[in-house]
Formats: C-alpha cells, sequence, structure tokens
C-alpha cells in the first residue's frame, strides 16, 4: 500500500498572544463557550452519545488498576461532568491532601489548554482550597513518542488490511 495518504488530524488552537492582542474577542467567545458548556453538561447522556466523557473515564479506570491510584477522579474543563471543582471535591471528601493534576492533550501538551487554562484553573482551586496542596503536571509525550505510537499504528492496519486482501 504504498500509494497510502495520510492526514494527521489536529485539534488547533489560538495562538497564546491572541488573548491579549484580540481580548475583546476572546473574553466574548470566553462567555458564549461558557454558556454552551452549561447547557451542553445539562443534557442527559447515554455511553453511545458520548465516546469523549466514556474514554477519559475508561483512561482513568485503567489508571487506578494499573498505578493503583485509588483517589483518581475525572474533572473536564467544559462540555461533560463532572466538572474540575466536582472531581476536586469528590478528592476531598475522599481524604486527598495533595492533589496532582494533569491533562490528557497528550498530542498537544503545549496548548492553550495546557499552558494557560488547566495552570489557571489550578491556581484557582488552591486559592479555594487552601487546605490541599496542588501540583499541576505538563502532559505530553515527547514529539519522539508519538510518532512512534501513531507510525505503529499505521503500519497495525497497513498490516491487517493486507492479511484481509491475501
Amino acid at each position: 500500500m504504498d500509494e497510502s495518504g495520510i492526514v494527521l488530524i489536529c485539534h488547533g488552537d489560538v495562538p497564546l498572544d491572541y488573548r491579549e492582542k484580540e481580548k475583546e474577542t476572546h473574553e466574548s467567545v470566553q462567555a458564549m463557550m461558557s454558556m454552551a458548556s452549561e447547557k451542553i453538561r445539562a443534557i442527559p447522556r447515554e455511553t453511545m452519545d458520548d465516546p469523549h466523557c466514556n474514554v477519559a473515564k475508561e483512561i482513568a479506570k485503567i489508571m487506578k488498576e494499573e498505578g493503583g491510584y485509588e483517589l483518581l477522579e475525572v474533572g473536564f474543563m467544559s462540555f461533560c461532568l463532572p466538572t474540575i471543582e466536582e472531581a476536586v471535591e469528590k478528592l476531598k471528601s475522599q481524604g486527598a491532601e495533595y492533589i496532582i493534576a494533569l491533562t490528557n492533550f497528550n498530542l498537544q501538551g503545549e496548548s492553550g489548554h495546557s499552558l494557560i487554562d488547566a495552570p489557571e484553573i489550578v491556581k484557582k482551586l488552591q486559592e479555594r482550597y487552601p487546605i490541599l496542596e496542588f501540583e499541576y503536571i505538563m502532559p505530553g509525550f515527547e514529539d519522539e513518542e508519538v510518532v512512534e505510537i501513531m507510525l505503529e499504528r499505521i503500519n497495525d492496519f497497513l498490516k491487517e488490511s493486507e492479511e484481509e486482501e491475501a
């Protein structure tokens, strides 16, 4: 299958200086996103209707099992429940005193969400819960690790396709 083409679909993000250069637009978009997020969070969901949420929860389940982390919760920045604040509240009620926060934005470890939004959320959580200690860990893999995983996926697919054709 040497004629195979590959499209790398990426999330996309605004430039980091957008928030300051286009402050009015940024604030307007943030307000709309916040309103949309609240409305979307209120929609009843079924497993098949919410793959993003379910995948995140499955990852958390595997992390608990394989890492042995009893106090591990998923919290979403927007659109899904529980919120980050709700996840922290649950951890606090379970006895957590130290919260390590990280995102699953692995392919875009240096996005606006991971560089600005998530650290700001953690800072606000620290202010809200001064009895807890928070640490934010930058997400992601090294580029070479991402490339290896993606190439492995492509090669596995091509191998399976060739086997099916045979």
